[in-house]
């Protein structure tokens, strides 16, 4: 019933919302998900370098917080490129955007955690689960707490991969059955400083762009982006895991988990190729941006 790899971009349209669900469906998460493989080479090498990162901030029964922050240095210093198609992209769909009043072409993440992109569960005074971590001084507390408002937005830079699609029999209360699929997968992706989860879209950059050129130009681009991790507080840990899950309805039967094993990380530089001829059309820092 169920292929070895599933894209379910349409399938998976409506958030799973819809009444009588079945049997224990955590909360809703993503719009639309595809689950494709990414290439060798360049990406396996960020990846080892993600769970080396990832693997530094985690604590053991051994470590004091100290242990932990001198470790995170060495092992989270990395940076990196990702290059999404600006239109049709199969993670982050349509992101740029053009306003023919005012010329302006802008790269915006849709903030509705399609594809599991989206505003990050967690915010910097978060990121230390204080149940782990008991001896955290109270300067230290302090500090984290002055980092409260801090959001992070999610960004894939190496898709959803090692895709697993099994099937699996559910009820709800009334004792009507259904199968369902489930898709477990996992990205690698940057959180990057976001001003507000309340928003409803994240603005990263915006370019000026004649309208005699953006017919051309836009259908064309693609958005390449250097990104380099930091450690948004003196305490502050700098990677970890965050997980997304979809509800399964008999509308639509099936169990999204998707896994976001990141790095804090911001966006340096971002620039607009036109893969036609790889020349770069334009190139600008982003706004948002947290010392």
């Amino acid at each position: 019933m169920f292929g070895k790899q599933l894209s379910i971009a349409g399938a998976v349209a409506s958030i799973l919302t819809c009444a009588s669900p079945m049997t224990a469906a955590p909360a809703t998460v993503a719009a639309q998900v595809s689950v494709p493989k990414p290439g060798p080479g360049k990406g396996e090498q960020i990846q080892a370098q993600f769970e080396k990162c990832i693997a530094a901030n985690v604590k053991t029964e051994f470590d004091r917080p100290a242990d932990v922050l001198s470790r995170i240095g060495p092992a989270c210093d990395i940076s990196g490129t990702a290059r999404i198609r600006g239109k049709g992209d199969v993670m982050y769909h349509d992101s740029l955007f053009y306003d023919p009043e005012k010329q302006v072409l802008s790269w915006i993440i849709p903030f509705t955690e399609m594809n599991g992109i989206g505003g990050a569960s967690f915010s910097a005074y978060g990121l230390w689960p204080y149940s782990q971590y008991p001896d955290l001084s109270r300067h230290d507390r302090s500090i984290l707490q002055d980092m409260g408002d801090a959001h992070f937005l999610l960004l894939p830079v190496i898709p959803f991969k090692d895709s697993k699609v099994s099937a699996y029999n559910a009820q709800n209360a009334y004792g009507a059955a259904a199968k369902v699929a489930a898709v477990n997968a996992t990205a690698y992706s940057i959180a990057t400083p976001n001003e507000s989860w309340l928003m409803k879209a994240v603005p990263i950059v915006s370019f000026q762009l004649a309208a005699d050129r953006a017919q051309d130009l836009v259908p064309n681009l693609d958005i390449e982006f250097d990104w380099k991790t930091y450690q948004p507080c003196p305490v502050c840990l700098e990677g970890g895991r965050d997980e997304r899950r979809s509800a399964p309805t008999f509308q639509s039967p099936i169990d999204v988990v998707l896994t976001h094993r990141y790095m804090v990380a911001h966006i340096l530089q971002v620039r607009l190729v036109d893969r036609r001829t790889g020349a770069v059309v334009a190139t600008q820092a982003p706004v948002i941006k947290l010392d």
